[in-house]
């Protein structure tokens, strides 16, 4: 309960303690204070947060526990639109223009709980009545920000990060990179949940802002495949044609997939996207369709 609402309810304590147990009014005094109290506790409880995340960044031209503005903010900006979109991605949402949907972002919000020196670190949080992308207990293929740290170490290769969390989350990965590379600036994730801590010096973020730099992707969509099927793979809702050029595996982006008979080694033709990441000249695919009506038995 807060201060202000503490001090009320005591007050409140006060004239329930002087009115006569005769009273009929003051039954109906205890209960309004039972429920003043029980919507405080809620409110406390809804609000409460937990340290998921901290950011260290590390640059020679500001002292120990300062930082700029400029990079702060873009620092910030481009963490919250990694989480955002990221968790945008694996809820569904997979609209790569327009706004987010406001059920995706309300639960989003990254909270700073402070800021310390060494150089300039920013500790956030969540709140604990949100959807935390950090605990495994929760959400276990939601590791947004582990995965961000992975893919940035080269553990995660780029069509499988794209693939998973979209290309709008990829852009965001991009521009965080970018922008710490223009400014010069070093930095570390640290996951104050598993407590351990990914750190990228200045020569590292160069070094990926180049490599990225020469990356982007590319879509085409209504490629028809048509092949052999040999694998179903209903956990990741992915299948595999036997195809003339090779075993195509595509991504159903269709829960009744699950539901929908396949036979494996009959011909099926299936309309799809074609995602391709294209890196220093060597062009990856990813396909996906949207629905069951786009699979065809011939």
């Amino acid at each position: 309960m807060s201060n202000m609402m503490d001090v009320y309810a005591k007050i409140i304590e006060q004239d329930i303690n002087n009115i006569p147990d005769s009273s009929p009014y003051k039954a109906s005094m205890i209960e309004g204070l039972k429920s003043i109290q029980l919507f405080e506790s809620e409110k406390l409880k809804n609000n409460r947060v937990k340290n998921v995340l901290s950011v260290r960044l590390m640059a020679d031209s500001y002292e120990s526990g300062q930082i700029g503005l400029k990079p702060l903010t873009e620092v910030l900006s481009s963490l919250e639109n990694i989480q955002k979109n990221g968790l945008a991605s694996i809820s569904g949402y997979s609209g790569k223009r327009g706004k987010i949907p406001k059920d995706i972002l309300s639960k989003n919000e990254l909270i700073i709980t402070a800021t310390r020196a060494g150089s300039f670190v920013v500790d956030l949080a969540m709140k604990e009545s949100q959807l935390s992308i950090f605990e495994e207990e929760n959400h276990p293929a939601n590791k947004i920000m582990e995965d961000v740290t992975d893919f940035l170490q080269n553990k995660i290769e780029i069509a499988d990060f794209v693939d998973k969390y979209s290309p709008r989350t990829f852009g965001s990965v991009k521009k965080l990179i970018s922008n710490l590379n223009s400014e010069g600036i070093g930095f570390e994730i640290i996951d104050d949940i598993k407590k351990q801590t990914a750190s990228f010096p200045r020569e590292k973020v160069k070094e990926i802002n180049t490599e990225l730099k020469s990356t982007y992707i590319e879509k085409r969509e209504g490629m028809n495949i048509i092949g052999k099927l040999t694998k179903v793979d209903l956990g990741t809702q992915k299948i595999t044609l036997d195809t003339d050029s090779g075993a195509i595996t595509i991504k159903v982006n269709d829960e009744k997939i699950k539901d929908y008979r396949l036979t494996t080694n009959d011909v099926y033709e299936i309309t799809t996207n074609v995602r391709e990441v294209v890196r220093k000249g060597q062009r990856t695919q990813t396909y996906s369709t949207n629905s069951i009506d786009k699979i065809t038995k011939k």
